[in-house]
């Protein structure tokens, strides 16, 4: 098998253009994808570190999402809260109109009726109030646990909001108006007042929990993002410093080409003084 002799001058020649070939492969890849570091080889430490960033954003994008739901859930439930403070200022208004007037006026059984009709959608509100498979303020209240990082066992944080009873039943509100008399009507202003005020310290406390729960997605975003960025920091290349790369060994493989050209041409000159 006969071989090719070369020249020193032809076999740097060659040589260089096989460098700066491989140099603009890197430099192509690099303007393509925007990354300096696209695979292990290209820097192993950065590469994998810059996996563990982006895995956890993924993770915490996850997270935030899930709390989102349950902020949700939240405001459903102080939503109900409210309207069920408005059926109980309905039929207390409805009760003191009645209880102004006199004992024996026909009009105390109609409004005493509509007061009792405003106080029967209590419990159907709060049966209503689901989101998600959760329901704060039925009879059997469910409870809410927000989670606010991805660590399990003691590292957890989280926060519990437990369900209220909040329907007119025996283990709710419990609001009855026993009759007409001046005794019964005082009494259920005693109470729906009571239950005013419960409803509302309710109400207060779901809005608390939705404003550390927004506060702990607002600073999983922000981490979320502080995560991106740090990843593209290790991986991320510099567009303008590639491309006066990329244009730097177009113009070193013209001249390669050329050393090879003027390298043969040489070569062929001492041949045909033989």
């Amino acid at each position: 098998m006969n071989s090719v002799a070369l020249t020193t001058g032809m076999r740097n020649a060659l040589f260089s253009i096989g460098d700066i070939d491989a140099q603009t492969n890197v430099a192509n890849k690099r303007l393509a994808t925007g990354k300096r570091v696209n695979d292990i080889l290209d820097n192993a430490t950065n590469f994998f570190q810059a996996r563990g960033f982006t895995q956890l954003g993924t993770d915490l994008n996850t997270l935030t999402d899930n709390i989102s739901l349950n902020i949700k859930t939240l405001e459903v439930t102080t939503k109900a809260l409210d309207g069920i403070e408005k059926l109980l200022s309905a039929a207390l208004g409805l009760i003191r109109q009645g209880r102004s007037l006199a004992a024996t006026a026909p009009e105390r059984t109609t409004l005493n009726t509509q007061a009792t009709t405003a106080l029967s959608q209590l419990t159907l509100l709060a049966n209503d109030a689901s989101f998600n498979g959760k329901n704060l303020l039925k009879a059997t209240p469910d409870s809410l646990q927000i989670n606010f990082n991805t660590e399990v066992g003691a590292a957890l944080t989280f926060l519990t909001v437990a369900g209220v009873d909040t329907t007119n039943g025996a283990t709710g509100l419990n609001i009855t108006i026993a009759g007409t008399t001046d005794i019964n009507l005082d009494a259920a202003i005693t109470a729906i007042t009571s239950a005013i005020d419960t409803v509302r310290t309710r109400g207060s406390t779901f809005a608390s929990a939705i404003a550390i729960a927004q506060t702990r997605q607002d600073y999983n975003k922000g981490k979320t993002q502080s995560l991106k960025t740090a990843a593209d920091v290790l991986t991320i290349a510099d567009i303008n410093e590639e491309g006066a790369n990329l244009a730097a060994l177009q113009t070193r493989q013209q001249l390669a080409v050329q050393a090879l050209s003027l390298a043969n041409r040489s070569d062929q000159g001492i041949l045909r003084l033989f």
